[in-house]
């Protein structure tokens, strides 16, 4: 089967809060996307009063639809050096600025700069590294607390990889687990029961 033959049209949804999203289903997967970026067409329906944005959404699924058509893959977009002269560091900053462009949550674009704000703590000249991801998880002696930062941490990371960033600075490091603490056997039931009772 073509592609053209396997393109659906994109559908328009408007959520409970009045933000629209594009549905796009392509090759078995399925984009929920707020704009354009992700086919390269500057479209963005939430920028619009809330009256307007239903009919922004359907000329944003218009032009994803024709561009399908034409054969793009958003999948298989090749990717240009798009980072030449920048450090690690301005690299994570545009990956923060790409997801809030898509229209994620406060709490979420809050913990993405956290988690990228701890390591530049530990980063030297904007160079990430292994090193200095291991010294911002160790900052964290709880391990609840470790693993969401660890996750924050890999979240930066795998959507710079997407963008063409080559490191993988958390190869090798795992979740921290938690240890078990077993409660201090009762000596005497009796008088435990007893207390309760009074």
């Amino acid at each position: 089967m073509s592609q053209i033959e396997s393109v659906q049209y994109p559908k328009v949804h408007q959520r409970p809060d009045g933000r629209v999203e594009v549905v796009v289903h392509f090759k078995g997967k399925r984009m929920r996307l707020q704009n354009g970026s992700t086919f390269g067409i500057y479209c963005k329906p939430n920028s619009f009063p809330e009256s307007q944005r239903v009919s922004q959404g359907m000329i944003l699924a218009a032009e994803i639809y024709a561009k399908l058509l034409s054969g793009y893959d958003p999948f298989h977009v090749k990717v240009v050096n798009r980072f030449q002269g920048l450090s690690d560091i301005e690299i994570l900053e545009k990956v923060i600025t790409k997801k809030v462009e898509q229209g994620v949550s406060k709490h979420y674009q809050t913990q993405l700069k956290y988690s990228l704000s701890a390591l530049l703590r530990n980063c030297s000249s904007g160079t990430v590294n292994s090193i200095a991801v291991e010294r911002t998880l160790n900052h964290f002696t709880n391990p609840t607390s470790y693993n969401t930062m660890r996750r924050g941490l890999i979240v930066l990371f795998n959507a710079a990889n997407e963008l063409g960033w080559e490191k993988k600075p958390m190869k090798g490091i795992r979740n921290k687990r938690a240890k078990a603490t077993l409660n201090k056997p009762i000596d005497n039931v009796t008088v435990l029961l007893e207390e309760i009772k009074s």
